[in-house]
């Protein structure tokens, strides 16, 4: 399902792009998250280049928000929140958010049962997308929010993959981040209900 909603949001995106075909040309100064990056956009490129064979792509990775205006990006393809209010954005999808540890911490510090468990053990956060702790969770119909204060915090999705992967402790984020097929994290998803 995680899948279909990552192929689907960035099919709409290359969609919306193609009614335009023939028209776009020059240069792109494309930005996006470094995951995202190289999970979803670069995949697509020879696709992107066939179609516009006028158009060159400068791709820019940042995990965090970068300047947009002193960098001279033209689109960033972000997931998360946008946290410069000076930019036009445009929703093209959503993606769940789930919980990652991996087998090793979890051998180690066993499973959380409900979030609340979350609070005896070691956060990863990503902070590329300013300093929000709380964590969201929905079950049934009902929602929580935890303040959960991070172990460790780190800017980039490369760097958390790994950490998470290496047993450091439990993150959140889309399934792409913790894609076992890439063969950096052998993780597990936990509090699946959720």
């Amino acid at each position: 399902c995680h899948a279909r909603h990552a192929v689907a949001a960035t099919d709409f995106a290359l969609e919306r792009v193609q009614r335009v075909k023939g028209k776009a040309s020059g240069l792109l100064r494309l930005s996006c998250q470094t995951g995202l990056g190289r999970m979803e956009v670069v995949p697509r490129l020879p696709e992107i280049l066939e179609s516009f064979p006028d158009l060159d792509i400068d791709l820019s990775l940042h995990d965090s928000w970068p300047n947009l205006v002193e960098l001279g990006i033209d689109l960033r393809i972000h997931v998360g929140d946008v946290e410069d209010e000076t930019v036009i954005a445009q929703l093209i999808g959503y993606k769940p958010i789930w919980l990652f540890a991996a087998q090793s911490y979890v051998d180690k510090y066993g499973t959380p049962k409900t979030p609340e468990d979350l609070a005896h053990h070691q956060i990863i956060r990503f902070n590329g997308t300013g300093n929000r702790r709380r964590w969201e969770f929905s079950k049934d119909g009902k929602h929580q929010s935890l303040d959960l204060k991070p172990r460790i915090s780190i800017n980039n999705l490369d760097a958390l993959c790994e950490a998470v992967g290496a047993g450091v402790g439990i993150s959140s984020g889309p399934v792409w981040w913790f894609d076992n097929s890439i063969g950096k994290c052998a993780v597990v998803r936990l509090l699946p209900e959720y």
